[in-house]
């Protein structure tokens, strides 16, 4: 049997596999499949060390050099210095600095900054993966390139952030690039969701202002922009995801209106008041959101599914609990979408809760849920009628829903 891989980097120039193999041998791990990533310059190796982790690491040169393992370790733990982000090719934030603090300020006044922040990437990595997440900050870096001037000095500011110097650029200048980049990046193709990004610029006039003053109030603009805009952007997000799911899946944009709809009198009969209301439409909205994470063809799949597949689908309500916790508009109802699947009686999942355990907000997305897949056609089975359903429900109350909520459910006007 082949056991886990052992994976080697290898510097130097003079580099082959034979001294990895016998350092191997030497360590008693012949048995072990090897894969080795040989280099020839300290660069290379740290652009691999972004994305990859080793078992070992060798310099593999006849040259008797006693500073190239010293050099080794500096890159394995991360103390060396080279100048770009190796995932969109950008300088890195401290050559950034540098960069700026080596300018002639006097011969780049007026000097502007652009900085812009990624809003959703938490949640396109969580939903799509880490590979898509990439190619959304590879995709903006390209939109930074093709928007700043050509002497502009373009960075990767943190994850999820980037940032230009525009030497001898005035406010104005900076603004037009602001908006041909929202502009560009609104028109992007070939990525899960548009580019959410929120934009800010700031110039400095005079040679007095210190450089580090000037970048904390381009980051503060920032943060007060998407205070701002905070829920216009949650409802720009939960718009995507909900079309995104209904391309997906049976979950369609209607069954959330429907949803929405019979939620909102529902919650009317219970008296929720306006906070609860309004969190009781999100959760509704967003309950079945960690299905984006879940493979189509087990979401369409029309006959019954085995149990490897039924253990993937139960997997949504945590992954939609994730999700939600990805955007700070979102977390609030995060545990109301964790437990939407939670019993009465203590049988459900995730976390097997039971009774008052469970979140009200759970417990009443589990009545409304019910009620309309009841009574809708899905692939696997056809609707039954809206008496049918009403028995239904009144036969699990107590077991699967909470009785007292059901009896008010069959209160209303169905």
């Amino acid at each position: 049997m082949v056991g886990k891989k052992t994976r080697i980097l290898a510097i130097g120039g003079d580099c082959n596999y034979a001294p990895c193999y016998k350092k191997l041998i030497d360590k008693n791990l012949g048995r072990a499949a090897v894969v080795v990533d040989c280099f020839d310059s300290f660069e290379g190796a740290y652009r691999r060390l972004q994305k990859s982790t080793y078992d070992y690491y060798l310099v593999c040169s006849q040259r008797k050099d006693p500073g190239a393992l010293v050099k080794l370790e500096e890159i394995v733990t991360g103390g060396y210095s080279y100048p770009n982000d190796p995932l969109t090719g950008l300088y890195n934030r401290s050559y950034f600095l540098k960069k700026i603090r080596r300018l002639n300020l006097e011969g780049s006044l007026p000097l502007s900054f652009i900085l812009g922040k990624i809003n959703d990437l938490k949640l396109v990595n969580e939903v799509f993966g880490y590979s898509k997440g990439d190619r959304v900050v590879a995709r903006t870096a390209k939109e930074f390139r093709n928007c700043c001037f050509e002497n502009s000095i373009i960075a990767r500011w943190s994850g999820n952030e980037l940032i230009a110097a525009l030497p001898n650029r005035s406010s104005e200048a900076a603004l037009n690039v602001v908006e041909a980049l929202r502009e560009r990046c609104r028109q992007v193709e070939g990525i899960p969701i548009e580019i959410n990004i929120t934009l800010g610029a700031t110039t400095q006039e005079g040679a007095g202002e210190n450089i580090t003053d000037i970048l904390k109030r381009v980051e503060a603009g920032i943060r007060r922009k998407r205070l701002t805009v905070a829920k216009y952007t949650r409802n720009a997000t939960i718009a995507k995801l909900v079309k995104l799911l209904g391309e997906k899946s049976y979950e369609t944009e209607e069954h959330a209106w429907r949803m929405q709809s019979l939620g909102v009198r529902f919650g009317s009969r219970l008296s929720l008041d306006d906070s609860q209301m309004e969190d009781l439409v999100l959760t509704i909205t967003l309950h079945d959101i960690g299905k984006l994470a879940v493979p189509e063809q087990l979401l369409m799949k029309p006959g019954r599914l085995t149990p490897e597949e039924f253990k993937v689908i139960k997997d949504h309500s945590v992954r939609g609990y994730r999700i939600a916790l990805c955007s700070n508009e979102l977390a609030h109802v995060a545990p109301a979408i964790l437990g939407h699947h939670e019993r009465w009686d203590g049988e459900g999942y995730p976390e097997g809760l039971k009774g008052d355990e469970i979140p009200l907000l759970s417990r009443i997305v589990a009545i409304v849920d019910s009620y309309d897949v009841m009574t809708h056609d899905r692939p696997y089975r056809k609707a039954i009628s809206r008496a049918e359903a009403q028995r239904e429900l009144k036969r699990c109350a107590g077991s699967q829903f909470d009785p007292k909520l059901v009896a008010a459910f069959l209160e209303l006007d169905l």
